[in-house]
């Protein structure tokens, strides 16, 4: 698969895991790989993300668990609402990047009338119920949407002619789409900045020194 961006990894010195830890933290990937691993080789492909990159995000989000905390919005494996799943398909046909592949795949999930409504509604405000916190419970549904809106905030932090920010795209992910970074150099300096804490753990888990991107990235296609 080609993608747009190179993966350098890591981004900064600063650690998040434990060196004991980092092992822990393989053979998660590992089960991963092993239990859902086809579908996010599937939904990478039809997005146009790195297998490894989307795989240590789903660890970071949920430890490559299909679960959802009581009385959270925020649903399995990819730990995204229903609300983030509609702006994402929402947002692909506005832009007009939605690809055919990806649009057969959105019929596949939510049928060819909820698909046409997305695609003519004035906004994504038209669209709640559209797709459902029951509809995130699916694995693969969940993953693709999760891996859809990864992307576009990928794409948000990418300049023509450098390389993506995607130390600041995990910040988008973790934060919101609109979520206001400050304009940063590198990831120590990102990290110095007053964003989250909870998005500067994001960073250091997915970028940081003893990350798990690097071994899935050996395990994973891409």
């Amino acid at each position: 698969m080609i993608t747009m961006y190179d993966i350098l990894v890591p981004l900064t010195k600063q650690a998040f895991y434990s060196e004991t830890q980092v092992e822990q933290n393989a053979r998660a990937m590992d089960r991963i790989k092993n239990t859902i691993g086809s579908i996010i080789r599937d939904t990478t492909g039809l997005v146009g993300i790195s297998e490894g990159l989307e795989a240590t995000k789903i660890f970071v989000e949920s430890g490559g668990s299909n679960v959802t905390r009581p009385g959270s919005k925020f649903i399995g494996y990819s730990q995204i609402s229903a609300e983030t799943a509609i702006y994402s398909a929402w947002y692909e046909f506005k832009k007009g990047r939605m690809s055919a592949q990806e649009e057969a795949q959105l019929v596949k999930i939510l049928g060819n009338a909820k698909v046409q409504r997305i695609k003519t509604a004035p906004s994504d405000v038209a669209l709640r119920g559209v797709i459902t916190s029951a509809d995130l419970q699916v694995p693969f549904t969940n993953i693709f949407f999760g891996s859809l809106y990864f992307k576009q905030c990928i794409d948000k932090e990418h300049v023509l002619g450098q390389a993506a920010r995607l130390d600041k795209a995990i910040v988008r992910y973790n934060a919101g789409f609109f979520y206001n970074i400050p304009n940063t150099v590198n990831t120590d300096s990102l990290l110095r900045t007053s964003i989250k804490q909870e998005s500067k753990d994001y960073v250091l888990k997915m970028f940081g020194s003893t990350s798990p991107l690097p071994y899935a990235l050996t395990i994973f296609k891409s």
